[in-house]
């Protein structure tokens, strides 16, 4: 894949902008704790410094186009069930007779002014209903962005939708071989688009003029996590570019060139997912702890990352353990009813407290220990070779060596659903914490697998 290539060189790459780099790096990481973990942000707290930070940094950055590693792709797994991604998932079409299919992209932001483009390689004469633009994580994926409470949609017809209302009509017609551009100050809770180069509705996103509101309900920026989306039919094919190679036309001044999470190309490490989580789930400690707010059993929560290819390892750490009830550590796809347990889904393995593991739905005979309150569960996943492994404390269960291949668990595939997450399963009174690499491992990561995931 071509984001696990660039991850591998990316770190060894030297940048020729020294202190633009560095400012980029502290704000991202500033932006990351922020955005995902920090209270005075998560709690509709003051963002503006962020924000000043972006800008400062965007100004001081005057290279007219910056490839970005790390930038967003489309979401296989947040995806309606007819659209199919290529080109390293930035191409986005449907297969059978189909309207109003959505995707979203991997990354989501709440702060910051930010600039991408969609290509119009074909489009179906019969619908004018394609949209372009942003939306939170509630939008329906038969519906287009634009059309939840939160987010604006340009669409093919020359309309433009925000907040579940018409904004303007007035906008020009797209068809294939347009090329859309879109910047978002999510500082402004605005979006701005543009055709061929020629902003529409008379709009200067540079200087703020002729934006069209994401919130109808809060005159400055946005209360949700906002991601790029768009809404297709039949006959449609579009190709995003965010940030992966140069822009087609000049992204306006003060704002960012892409929609990426880390200005550096440095490794950026999966977390708990906050809007993949059963809903009595509580994250702390930057979405890395999950724990239960009320009496319940067998909620599950996945990561922010799902991979397809390549060979991973992460931890798991047990803090706090109920009697009577199964923590379940492990990994699902994007299918996993929230309210069952790792290994209950077609793909992937689940190790379950009392010393039991499930794949692909079925129970697996073996010799796998039981573990208690701070035992540290390692998971080696080899997706290449289709199989995975657990240890405690450092020991290989069942006889494993993820090193040599010897008794790896055969996770199975789904081909609607393709890619693999980190997933874990909790009821009241456990606490888990994972380590997905952003900080040292407490046992030896297997030869031939990367360290996190």
């Amino acid at each position: 894949m071509k984001r696990l290539i660039l991850d591998r060189i990316g770190r060894r790459l030297a940048t020729s902008r020294a202190t633009a780099a560095s400012a980029r790096l502290r704000f991202e990481r500033l932006e990351e704790r922020s955005l995902l973990s920090g209270p005075a942000v998560a709690a509709g707290g003051d963002s503006s410094v962020l924000s000043q930070v972006a800008e400062a940094v965007v100004q001081r950055d005057d290279a007219p186009q910056s490839i970005q590693p790390g930038s967003t792709q489309w979401n296989p797994d947040d995806a309606e069930f007819n659209i199919q991604l290529s080109n390293d998932n930035l191409t986005v079409e449907t297969f059978g007779h189909s309207d109003n299919d959505a995707v979203r992209g991997t990354i989501w932001k709440r702060t910051g002014r930010w600039y991408f483009e969609v290509s119009i390689e074909q489009r179906s004469p019969t619908s004018f209903y394609n949209a372009i633009g942003v939306s939170t994580r509630r939008l329906s994926l038969e519906g287009a962005p634009g059309w939840d409470d939160i987010g604006c949609g340009y669409q093919a017809s020359g309309s433009v939708n925000c907040s579940n209302a018409r904004i303007s009509t007035s906008y020009e017609l797209f068809e294939a071989g347009d090329m859309i551009g879109v910047a978002v100050d999510l500082a402004a809770g605005q979006a701005f688009y543009r055709k061929n180069g020629v902003w529409q509705g008379g709009a200067d996103p540079a200087r703020g003029i002729g934006g069209v509101p994401l919130d109808a309900n809060q005159s400055d920026g946005v209360a949700s996590p906002m991601f790029p989306a768009i809404n297709l039919s039949t006959g449609d094919r579009f190709t995003a570019n965010f940030g992966q190679s140069t822009f087609v036309n000049q992204r306006p001044a003060g704002f960012r060139p892409g929609w990426f999470r880390s200005g550096g190309g440095g490794r950026v490490f999966a977390q708990l997912n906050p809007f993949d989580r059963q809903q009595n789930i509580v994250l702390s400690n930057h979405n890395l702890t999950a724990e239960t707010r009320f009496a319940s059993e067998i909620d599950s929560v996945r990561a922010t990352t799902g991979r397809s290819a390549g060979d991973w390892y992460f931890e798991v750490t047990v803090n706090a353990r109920s009697a009577g009830t199964e923590s379940v550590i492990g990994t699902a796809t994007a299918n996993l009813n929230l309210e069952a347990s790792a290994g209950l889904s077609g793909f992937g393995c689940g190790y379950r407290s009392t010393g039991l593991v499930a794949c692909q739905r079925r129970l697996i005979d073996g010799s796998f220990d039981s573990f208690g309150i701070d035992d540290v569960i390692g998971v080696a996943v080899d997706l290449d070779a289709g199989v995975m492994y657990f240890s405690k404390n450092g020991v290989w269960q069942n006889g494993a060596d993820p090193a040599t291949g010897v008794s790896g668990l055969k996770i199975g595939s789904d081909p609607h659903s393709p890619n693999l997450f980190p997933a874990v399963t909790i009821s009241t009174g456990d606490r888990l914490t994972a380590n997905f690499g952003g900080s040292a491992f407490q046992y030896q990561v297997p030869a031939g697998f990367r360290p996190g995931w």
